[in-house]
This record gives C-alpha cells, structure tokens and sequence, in this order.
C-alpha cells in the first residue's frame, strides 16, 4: 500500500517511511526513480538544473521541472521556425504544432512517474483516473504571440491535491527563467527566493491587462480600474508572463475579467507562495475545478497590502461598474 500511495503522491515522507522499513527492494525500486528523474534533468541541455535545490522539495517538484523542461524545448525548436504548423481551434484560438507536442511530453512524463493522477490539459482535456491529484497544464500560453515570432510565452505547469493548488512551475523558455512553489516552501526564479513587487500604495501602478477573446476586455478593465486614484494600464496577451512580470517585480498588477484554470493556477500559488494577494475580482481565493474550467470573475495579482486596498475600492464603487457583476 505504502508503495501504490508513494506513487499516488511523490511524498518523499513515505520514501522515508519505506526506508525506515527496510524493505530494500522497494527504496531500491523509488531510489530508481529519483535518479531516473535527476539523469534526464541533467540531460536536458540549455538550463542549469539545481539538483541540491530540488532535492529539498519533492518528486512532485522533480516532474514538474523535468515537463515543463522538455516542453519548453520543444517550444523553442519550433519557435520561428518554417516547420511549424498552425491550424485553428476557432477565432483567435490558433493551435500549432509545439502546443501539440509539448502537451504530449508533459502528459507522458507525469504519468511515467504519477500513473494514478489526474491530468487536465488545454489541448486534451481531461483525463480523468478519479485521483484527488490533478495535475493542469497550459503546454505553451501566449500562443497567438508565439505563431508571429514574439518571444512572450510560457509553460504553466501546476498540481491540485482536491481543489487547492499545491505546486506551481511556470517555464519561460526564451529567457531560461524558471519559476516554481510548492505550498509551504517559498516561491523561487531560478532557484533564488522571489517576493514580488513591494508596496507603493494604490496609486501610480504599472499594471498588465490581459487580453479576453470572447469579451470587450478592454472598456470592462478600464471600468474596473477606475477605482484607482492613477495608473498605467497597458495590454498584454498572455497571462502567465503577465503573471511572472509581477511576481519578478517587473510590474505592480495584473488583471483578467475571466481566466480558465490552466491560465493561472501555477502563477497563483507561485505568487501566495512569494507573499503576495492573489484573488478574484471581488476579494475571494480563486477557485478549480477541472471539469468547469472557467471562472468568469476574473483575478487580480498584486502587493497583498495593495490587493485588500483595492478590493476595498472597488467593493465602494461595484454597483457603478457595469461590467463586474459576480458568477456563482
């Protein structure tokens, strides 16, 4: 049992517990495991794996690095490339050949390690093995950018125990940059801890507004960020690099009227982990599930302190705006 549940969750607790039980077959057989992860991270070339690093979190973390890692390069071997092939799953929605591959690598690599995992994936959909851990997956986001050649895209990779977000790995292939958490451990780029931008109050932000393809985005941000006494708003069409520029402190906010789950699950736990406020926008904690993956009341990511200033705000003035009426 303690075997099938170590390969239900990765908990390296129960690796420890096998030990402890000496059953010398068994911790020969996750040992095996584990190095079979470390060797194909180590063979990956073009990023400086921690192996030290990854060792203090969990086999979780090891996977989730080693996906986000290939897809990244499958990304970047299309990228700008006359190989790749772009075909429409509907207006605006292009899907290309990488998103395809890349969705395939990470798939495979999870359940190699975690074959009694759930998995959600933007381009399949669900796979559902009736397990409490659900892993959500966007294998490149930021694909209308990535098809025209404009290096603003990511991997998003995150794992749900239940509906709560438990570990987080956003990949940005273009920079090398690696973000990733895991609940209780800090957030980290690059290995290095990370707490996004400090707190300068409500006023004079840099904020990034996400794009909606099925919406007027624009007018209904605008209407919402009115509240703020002075900013500066500019459009972005990706939500996970919009996500890590602000965990990074390249940018103070980001806000979206309606997100799919695979859009922001990783960056919402990487950003709680780094300290800051993450929430829909009427004040509550996001939430998942894979079989209604919409959540139509949008996010806001900031400074926590300037998050409860601004839900303040906008909870003074929420029966003027029009646009932001709340979803069950």
């Amino acid at each position: 049992m303690l075997v099938r549940k170590f390969l239900q969750t990765g908990n390296l607790k129960i690796h420890a517990q096998l030990q402890h039980m000496d059953q010398v077959g068994t911790v020969r057989k996750i040992n095996q495991l584990i190095a079979e992860v470390v060797k194909s991270l180590h063979a990956l070339e073009g990023h400086n794996f921690n192996e030290q690093f990854l060792k203090r979190m969990s086999l979780e973390m090891f996977v989730a690095v080693m996906a986000a890692l290939k897809a990244g390069k499958i990304a970047m071997h299309y990228f700008r490339s006359d190989k790749l092939q772009v075909s429409w799953k509907g207006e605006d929605d292009p899907l290309t050949i990488a998103d395809t591959k890349a969705e395939d690598a990470i798939l495979k690599t999870v359940h190699a390690y975690f074959p009694y995992h759930e998995f959600l994936g933007e381009e399949t959909g669900v796979h559902d093995k009736h397990s409490s851990f659900k892993w959500v997956v966007d294998p490149i986001d930021g694909t209308n950018n990535y098809r025209q050649g404009i290096p603003d895209f990511g991997v998003s990779i995150a794992l749900l125990k239940g509906d709560t977000p438990v570990l987080g790995v956003i990949f940005d292939p273009v920079h090398d940059d690696l973000y990733l958490a895991q609940a209780g451990k800090g957030a980290y780029l690059n290995y290095k801890p990370v707490h996004g931008p400090r707190y300068k109050g409500v006023s004079n932000l840099f904020i990034w507004g996400i794009r909606n393809k099925d919406e007027p985005w624009k007018s209904g941000l605008l209407e919402v960020l009115s509240v703020l006494p002075k900013h500066r708003m500019e459009d972005k069409n990706n939500t996970t690099i919009g996500m890590t520029d602000v965990i990074a402190g390249k940018a103070d906010m980001t806000i979206k009227l309606s997100v799919k789950a695979w859009d922001v699950v990783a960056g919402d736990i990487i950003a709680r982990e780094a300290g800051m406020g993450v929430t829909d926008c009427f004040g509550n904690v996001l939430k998942y599930d894979i079989h209604h993956v919409r959540n139509y009341n949008g996010f806001i990511m900031c400074n926590q302190k300037a998050n409860r200033e601004i839900m303040e705000l906008i909870s003074k003035k929420r029966q003027q705006i029009d646009g932001l009426q709340q979803v069950a």
